[in-house]
């Protein structure tokens, strides 16, 4: 599984594809993710838990938590 920013999610398909993973499990977080305080972060993701949850097991390929 991969964490990323939008601004990241094609490079990190892209790789994925190129290390041979046809469908690599990510979650694409809002840019610019790393310089959001600690408090924001875990709003970001409290409010994809579902979507996140979904992700690590195996029930989606992907998703966005904006």
């Amino acid at each position: 599984m991969v964490f990323c920013s939008q601004a990241f999610s094609i490079l990190a398909r892209a790789q994925a594809r190129a290390l041979g993973m046809e469908r690599p499990r990510l979650i694409v977080l809002p840019h610019p993710f790393g310089s959001l305080p600690d408090e924001a972060v875990k709003d970001v993701l409290q409010r994809g838990r579902a979507e996140v949850l979904a992700v690590i097991a195996g029930k989606k390929e992907a998703a966005e938590v904006m």
